[in-house]
């Protein structure tokens, strides 16, 4: 619009779109100045402190009304873009409350005209800001409009920063995990344990004689002491899915899947200690998991000569008494994208029976094998 307004009737300020008008309109002119009348507001678009190719003078009357006056505003909502059917997820509201001391607000959202959460607040004091967390259940799948309300206050002039929406895209694209074994093992019911209270996760479990799918509809294999000389061996080095592989003290599998590591067997199994390799970082381990690395039970792990390649990456080491060996328990394989994790060792039904004994949880134990 050309000249000043009389009414302001806008509900966006946009400095970013005018800077950008003014340089494409008057583009190789020389621009003496710029007269901006404003109450000097951004709500919208880029920040004028961060537009570098202004290259005249502004000259700013300042407008607008500085009184206070009675106001809740939503004032901004944080929440996940995405979320899983049947999972919860956060939503996070800030409040601004102006000169309304001593007043009650209810605040609420809505889905679809249905209320799914309400919090009366009392204000304490004229200038009060106010965080929420509240977390919902994704329960029907599509894009999601939730609405936060928050009620108005008597004399309160402006009431439409008091509602503000956001949508979130509920999908039940869950991950299929399919477990394979060719014995029965306390670590395949402890590891599996981890894995099934994921609810973005569908686990379907095999003996692996009796198999018949196709493996390429799922995203993860989790193979439980398959043996090199198996009939679908082949079929799974030939694939591309993501490979989690518990040996259970067999020998020759890595040599069938991947060059990245080399195992020359010596006689019989020894028990070891688990630590963390300090250079390892595809993912965090909290203080606590790390104390319980610590202290947890040994784990039983055949005994030889391990040549690793540039491709592969220790997760968990063996500690044996004091001393940290260059020896895995846990490697992190990566071939032409695809990952695999071999897991050199076995007695980690252990871990979570003494997570529990200690902690009355298995927290330390989930944290690690979820991730």
């Amino acid at each position: 619009n050309s000249g000043f307004s009389t009414t302001n009737d806008g509900l966006k300020t946009n400095y970013g779109n005018l800077f950008s008008e003014v340089s494409s309109r008057f583009l190789n002119r020389n621009i003496a100045g710029l007269v901006l009348a404003s109450d000097g507001l951004c709500n919208v678009g880029l920040d004028p402190l961060y537009i570098s190719n202004i290259e005249y003078p502004i000259y700013s009357i300042a407008l607008g009304d500085t009184n206070r006056v009675k106001d809740v505003k939503v004032l901004r909502v944080r929440h996940n873009e995405i979320a899983f059917l049947g999972n919860k997820f956060p939503i996070d509201i800030s409040l601004s409350m102006q000169k309304v001391k001593g007043e009650k607000i209810n605040v609420s959202i809505f889905n679809k005209g249905v209320k799914l959460y309400s919090e009366k607040i009392n204000i304490q004091s004229n200038d009060e800001y106010k965080k929420i967390q509240v977390l919902l259940e994704a329960k029907d799948i599509g894009l999601q409009k939730y609405e936060i309300v928050s009620s108005a206050i008597d004399g309160e002039r402006n009431v439409i920063n008091n509602t503000y929406s956001v949508y979130v895209d509920v999908i039940d694209s869950r991950f299929k995990i399919l477990f394979l074994n060719s014995l029965s093992h306390p670590d395949i019911a402890a590891y599996k344990s981890v894995i099934d209270k994921n609810k973005n996760y569908i686990v379907e479990s095999f003996h692996i004689d009796d198999f018949k799918g196709n493996l390429e509809g799922y995203q993860l294999l989790v193979l439980f002491g398959i043996d090199k000389n198996n009939f679908l061996i082949e079929k799974i080095k030939n694939s591309k899915i993501p490979l989690i592989v518990y040996e259970l003290n067999k020998l020759g599998l890595k040599q069938e899947l991947t060059s990245a590591m080399n195992f020359s067997p010596k006689s019989g199994v020894e028990d070891v200690g688990a630590v963390k390799n300090e250079n390892f970082s595809k993912f965090t381990f909290s203080d606590n998991l790390l104390n319980f690395l610590a202290t947890a039970p040994p784990l039983s792990t055949p005994f030889g000569i391990y040549n690793i390649t540039n491709n592969a990456e220790f997760i968990l080491q063996q500690k044996i008494g004091e001393n940290i060996s260059s020896r895995p328990l846990v490697t992190l394989c990566e071939n032409e994208g695809r990952k695999i994790v071999f897991v050199t060792a076995e007695g980690f039904w252990r871990w979570k029976l003494f997570d529990y004994l200690y902690n009355e949880n298995n927290n330390n134990f989930d944290e690690f094998f979820s991730k």
